[in-house]
């Protein structure tokens, strides 16, 4: 919900990335949990890591690479790894997630979750391929030619791991369609509504933006403090050091005095007794 409200393409592709790596965490704590699905959870979550590490590297190149809509066949290239990080039918990403469902069968609510997590992916995809959009209207630098290569290749990767041998993808099924419906509904409806969640929006960082906040307050008044310490122990310092010259100018007063009347013997047994008493 934090990434549906950015405005910049790579901001938007951090935050899905956060989210994805909160299904890769549901697995090995399932791993965890029940080590009896260890071995599949594991598995899961490691063609899980594959998928996403082959759509989103595609998508993080391409939103350098592409020129946006004006060329519209590279833009269609740019938004293929979005449709398979939405989980659509026929693409890794729904391979993932059926691998991840298969391999927690005894926890139902894990397949709603997952289910849901699809929602909000196909959400953030559709606000990416609006702030690529319109991002491609500006990009003018030109690409090199390798540059090109290396992204139209990843991107091609993460459409053929769907077919890999072991990733065994599976038929077309409505838990693969109407996650990414009602993702695109909710879009159309944010679109017409404009898009009201953006009056709260919170800036690039999340929870980093306040801690950095307090962090400065408090080193604010960890400063203030030190100032106000330094300040209080050096009047304390001053205040000490007054009472002590006043203690031995006083007993260098009667010093005196007992020599001149007692003699030195006397005086030096004065300061002597002084001394003890102070002890």
């Amino acid at each position: 919900l934090v990434g549906v409200a950015q405005d910049d393409a790579k901001t938007v592709l951090a935050y899905s990335s956060v989210s994805q790596m909160g299904l890769m965490t549901v697995a090995l704590g399932a791993a965890l949990a029940a080590p009896a699905l260890a071995d599949a959870a594991i598995a899961a979550a490691a063609f899980y890591a594959l998928h996403h590490g082959l759509a989103k590297g595609a998508l993080f190149l391409g939103t350098g690479v592409a020129p946006g809509t004006r060329q519209p066949l590279l833009y269609a290239a740019l938004l293929a790894p979005a449709f398979v990080l939405a989980g659509l039918p026929f693409t890794s990403g729904a391979a993932a997630k059926h691998a991840l469902k298969a391999a927690l069968p005894e926890w139902d609510a894990v397949a709603l979750l997952v289910s849901l997590a699809a929602v909000g992916t196909t959400l953030l995809m559709v606000r990416f391929a609006v702030v690529a959009a319109k991002s491609g209207h500006r990009n003018n630098a030109r690409t090199s030619r390798l540059a090109l290569v290396a992204w139209l290749a990843c991107a091609a990767a993460s459409l053929a791991a769907a077919w890999l041998p072991w990733a065994g993808a599976p038929p077309p099924a409505w838990d693969d369609v109407w996650p990414a419906g009602a993702g695109a509904a909710l879009a159309a409806l944010g679109a017409w509504r404009g898009a009201p969640w953006r009056r709260w929006r919170v800036p690039p960082g999340d929870v980093l933006v306040p801690l950095a906040a307090r962090g400065h307050g408090l080193a604010r008044a960890l400063r203030a403090f030190a100032e106000d310490f330094d300040r209080g122990a050096l009047e304390a310092f001053h205040a000490l050091r007054r009472r002590f010259d006043a203690v031995v100018g006083r007993a260098g007063a009667l010093a005196a005095a007992g020599e001149a009347r007692l003699g030195p013997a006397a005086s030096l047994f004065v300061l002597a007794l002084i001394a003890l008493l102070a002890l």
